[in-house]
């Protein structure tokens, strides 16, 4: 089964479920280190990256997307701010994945679809 299957089938607390995010989530951050232990120009690997994070839900048995976890990664060559921690309510995900993009040098003027989509990207991160 997907993860995303268990999300569905698993009672609650849902260890498995617990279990399968802490381990990605490790998975990441052992990722994200070893970038930032990667020399690259002026700084580390993970400083001219923009990387796009997330457990896809904020509680898989509810199929919650309240608190959707989203992180964005990486200095962006200069085009994020980085060291941030904003949390916002009631918002389109989609602000992340633009954000990222714009962090990653591609200038795209939109992302997502029909109600998903957006034109402008999270503000406090580019710089």
């Amino acid at each position: 089964n997907s993860l995303h299957q268990i999300c569905h089938d698993e009672a609650v607390p849902q260890p498995m479920v617990h279990g399968a995010v802490t381990f990605m989530m490790g998975q990441f951050a052992q990722f994200l280190t070893t970038l930032k232990s990667i020399p690259e120009g002026d700084g580390t690997l993970l400083d001219h990256c923009s990387i796009l994070g997330t457990t896809e839900l904020s509680e898989g048995n509810r199929h919650s997307n309240d608190e959707f976890p989203v992180i964005i990664a990486g200095g962006g060559g200069g085009r994020l701010n980085t060291g941030l921690h904003i949390r916002r309510r009631d918002q389109n995900a989609s602000l992340a994945g633009l954000t990222a993009l714009r962090g990653a040098g591609i200038p795209a003027n939109s992302f997502g679809l029909g109600p998903g989509r957006v034109e402008t990207p999270i503000e406090e991160l580019i710089v």
